[in-house]
C-alpha cells in the first residue's frame, strides 16, 4: 500500500492509510520522529500494540488500554491502543499539502486531516458515535521522538503546569501506579515510564507542551497547542519496555489509558452525536 506524502518548503510528512499513521516527519532534511519506516507493516485486529509498531505517529481511539464496556445489548469490545491504528482509512481528499482520511468501527467514525502550513503541521480530528449508545472515549495522538541521551528530560520538555504528574504505569512498579511524583526525577536504566499532567492555557488560551531535538549541529523545538486537550500523556522509555529507547507525548482529554473507568460527562459522547479537535504543531530552528 503506497503511502501518501504531503510537503512544503519547510516539511515533508508519510503517512499509511493503515492507521492513518505518520511514519516520517522530515524538517529542513531532518527526521523527527523515532521511525523503523520502511518495514513490513500489516498490523490485525488482535495484535497488541508492542515495539515492530510503536514507531512513528499513532491514533489511539476510544480507549489506549485493552478494554470493553458493557452495553444495554452489545458489548464493545476495545483492542489495545483502541479500534483505529490498525483500521484501513479511505482518502477523502487529497492535496499537495494536506490529507483528508476516514474509518470507523461499529461504534465511531473518525476523520482525520493532516496539512502543512508554512513551518506548522495541523492536525483535525472528528469523532461521530454511529451507535445508538451513549459512549464514554479517551482520544490521544501521540508522535514516538528519539530520546535526547544523557540529557535531563527538563532540558529539551517543557510541559507548563504539570511540575507533578500521575503514575498510569512504571516497569517494574519504580514509581507506584496512581501515585502523584515530582517531574522529572532522575532515571537509572532500565526504565519505562507513562506518566500524565495537567496542562495549564498559555497567553493565547491553549494548552501547549514542547520537545527540543539536540543534535551535533543545531536544535529543533517542536512547539505543540490545542484548544481542546487539557491532559499531556509522557511515555519514556531507556532499555525498560523491550529494550527500547523513545519517548511518546500525546495530547489527550483524560488522564486515564482505560476507557471503561472514565466517568466524566465531558468524555462522553451521545448517540449521533460529534465532537471535534484540533492539534498545531510549529518547528523551528
Amino acid at each position: 500500500m503506497k503511502p501518501i506524502q504531503l510537503r512544503n518548503t519547510d516539511i515533508s510528512l508519510t503517512i499509511l492509510l493503515i492507521g492513518a499513521k505518520v511514519v516520517s516527519l522530515i524538517y529542513k532534511s531532518t527526521e523527527l520522529l523515532y521511525t523503523k519506516f520502511p518495514c513490513d507493516y500489516n498490523p490485525k485486529s488482535n495484535d497488541i500494540f508492542d515495539e515492530k509498531v510503536a514507531w512513528g505517529g499513532d491514533i489511539c481511539f476510544p480507549s489506549v488500554a485493552k478494554s470493553s464496556l458493557a452495553l444495554s445489548d452489545a458489548t464493545y469490545q476495545i483492542g489495545d491502543h483502541g479500534n483505529f491504528w490498525h483500521k484501513e482509512f479511505e482518502i477523502i481528499e487529497l492535496k499537495k499539502d494536506s490529507v483528508t482520511l476516514r474509518a470507523n468501527d461499529s461504534f465511531f467514525e473518525l476523520t482525520v486531516q493532516f496539512k502543512l502550513q508554512d513551518n506548522e503541521l495541523i492536525r483535525n480530528y472528528a469523532m461521530r458515535n454511529i451507535s445508538s449508545h451513549a459512549l464514554p472515549y479517551i482520544f490521544a495522538d501521540h508522535l514516538l521522538l528519539p530520546v535526547n541521551k544523557g540529557e535531563d528530560p527538563k532540558n529539551y520538555i517543557q510541559f507548563p503546569g504539570s511540575e507533578d504528574m500521575h503514575v498510569e504505569y512504571s516497569y517494574g512498579d519504580k514509581f507506584r501506579k496512581g501515585s502523584l511524583i515530582q517531574w522529572s526525577q532522575k532515571r537509572q536504566q532500565p526504565f519505562a515510564d507513562k506518566l500524565f499532567g495537567k496542562l495549564t492555557r498559555n497567553s493565547q488560551n491553549d494548552y501547549s507542551f514542547s520537545y527540543t531535538r539536540i543534535l551535533p549541529d543545531k536544535k529543533i523545538r517542536l512547539e505543540f497547542s490545542s484548544p481542546n486537550f487539557p491532559y499531556v500523556g509522557y511515555w519514556h522509555t531507556e532499555g525498560g519496555w523491550n529494550n527500547e529507547y523513545n519517548l511518546g507525548l500525546e495530547f489527550t482529554n483524560c488522564a486515564a489509558d482505560d476507557v471503561s473507568k472514565i466517568r466524566s460527562e465531558s468524555a462522553i459522547l451521545h448517540a449521533g452525536m460529534s465532537t471535534e479537535f484540533i492539534i498545531s504543531l510549529i518547528i523551528s530552528i
